[in-house]
């Protein structure tokens, strides 16, 4: 059982692999990015203006198709050396140890590309927008997304708990391999959750150099984007850490122990739904529009006249 494990996920890292290399090369084309541009401004319901903006959102949204494969890709070979540790031969190694190796240089990628890139470039005579305010977290995400992490956060530290107090009753070398995995990925969890409120300010403090306000409302976009990745990562690697404390304390062979080894699983689809929405289409939030575009255009009467 071991080996065949060992198989299918080296196969399955080899694959997948094969799979980020032919999206890198298929997805970061032209006209690759300009469909995806328009599919995101289809999304968002958000107009370009300009034929020039679209051609910006277009630039961006390759650079960040690029940078994001590009990662997952090293992301996934920097995962193989833990194939050779006895983490290997479990069956949920691919969701503990891959994907968190994916996750993380992933939502690193996207921080990068926000902080070190201005979408718009105004001319020094041309007149900028604003904000009175100093955003915050709470402007991007809904009330769900802000406290997500925060509520797994809380279950994680039950959990580490109730594992602390439990620890005598695995002694399985089965055990003690699931429960070093726990203790490293409770870690990375913890690490995230300390640093993402400090990425987030670093995110909300970058400049929005914008002509217009429909500029500033794309600007938002991938501001918007960088952190719902960051909140949707932590999300992701706190549940997995949850996860994992839950199947140290189910005893082996009980029909608990067998639904506990599919929560790895949920660990990592149930927070997309917050943070994607159930398409994969979850537009901005209200007050990030431009106010011509959340007002609604009244309706005419048939001789023309509002309504």
């Amino acid at each position: 059982m071991d080996r065949t494990t060992l198989s299918f996920n080296i196969a399955f890292m080899a694959i997948s692999a094969v799979v980020l290399l032919v999206l890198l090369a298929a997805m970061t084309g032209r006209a690759s990015s300009y469909r995806r541009a328009d599919a995101m401004s289809r999304r968002l319901r958000l107009p370009y203006g300009t034929a020039a903006t679209r051609d910006v959102i277009a630039a961006r949204t390759r650079r960040g198709t690029t940078w994001s494969l590009a990662t997952a890709l090293v992301g996934l070979c920097g995962a193989a050396p833990l194939l050779m540790t006895p983490l290997g031969t479990e069956t949920y190694f691919l969701l503990i140890a891959v994907v968190p190796c994916i996750l993380l240089p992933t939502a690193a990628a996207h921080v990068f590309l926000n902080l070190r890139e201005r979408l718009f470039h105004p001319a020094p005579h041309v007149p900028r927008i604003a904000r009175l305010t100093r955003m915050r977290t709470r402007d991007y995400l809904g009330p769900a997304g802000l406290r997500a992490p925060w509520v797994l956060a809380a279950l994680l530290v039950v959990t580490v708990v109730a594992d602390v107090a439990t620890r005598s009753t695995a002694s399985e070398s089965a055990a003690q391999t699931s429960v070093v995995a726990f203790s490293v990925v409770a870690t990375v969890a913890v690490a995230l959750q300390c640093a993402r409120p400090l990425l987030d300010r670093l995110v909300l403090d970058r400049p929005q150099p914008a002509a217009d306000t429909l500029e500033l409302a794309w600007d938002d976009a991938f501001r918007t984007e960088t952190l719902r990745s960051l909140a949707l990562v932590t999300c992701q690697v706190t549940a997995l850490a949850l996860s994992l404390g839950v199947i140290i304390l189910a005893s082996p062979g009980t029909l608990w122990a067998a639904l506990a080894t599919q929560l790895p699983t949920w660990a990592v689809i149930a927070p997309q739904f917050i943070y994607l929405g159930w398409n994969g289409q979850r537009p901005l939030r209200p007050a990030l529009y431009p106010e011509w575009l959340r007002t609604p255009v009244p309706a005419a009467d048939p001789e023309g006249s509002p309504a």
